[in-house]
């Protein structure tokens, strides 16, 4: 079994606006909702074997907030600038050229491919996969060069609003961990 997390980057900041896109980092709001996907993350126990993420700023500050909440070195994260920009088919192709001791991994990438991968496994289409918005699909298969919509299944797909209220509830302390 192959395990694809796909992580939409964390909401950025349009403050500067002379920077390339590929350089725009993440905006308060979005340290706090990469801060709060990690913790939910780490507190769910899910297992993750590496780390892939597309070279833009705001998807790298993202995997550092994944990185520091399951305790694992910013090394593990392997950028690919194959994601940046990617349509879907780029990303399939990306993950087709994983090693097969890789299991379960954590893709940051961007929309719109977030947003396509969601609705290629999802029974319910949806507008627009949030900022920080996770999924989780599962491939029935054991070599990522047989990875293919018709091998997935979709498991769970969640995002920083639905938590919004319960910030407190979840005691995640989200200001003093970054």
């Amino acid at each position: 079994m192959k395990w694809v997390y796909f992580l939409r980057h964390a909401k950025s900041s349009w403050e500067q606006p002379e920077l390339d896109d590929i350089d725009r980092p993440l905006n308060p709001r979005g340290e706090e909702a990469a801060q709060l996907m990690a913790q939910l993350f780490k507190r769910r126990e899910l297992p993750l074997d590496h780390i892939l993420c597309s070279p833009a700023e705001r998807c790298q500050q993202t995997a550092l907030h994944f990185c520091q909440a399951l305790n694992r070195p910013a090394g593990d994260i392997e950028i690919s600038y194959r994601l940046y920009e990617a349509e879907l088919p780029q990303v399939y192709q990306r993950l087709r050229e994983l090693p097969n001791h890789i299991n379960k991994v954590l893709l940051i990438g961007h929309n719109t491919s977030a947003t396509n991968w969601l609705n290629a496994f999802k029974s319910t289409p949806v507008d627009n996969q949030p900022t920080a918005g996770l999924s989780l699909t599962i491939f029935s298969i054991d070599d990522w060069q047989l990875l293919d919509r018709s091998n997935g299944e979709f498991v769970f797909w969640d995002y920083p609003k639905l938590y919004k209220k319960k910030y407190r509830e979840l005691d995640l302390n989200l200001h003093k961990e970054v």
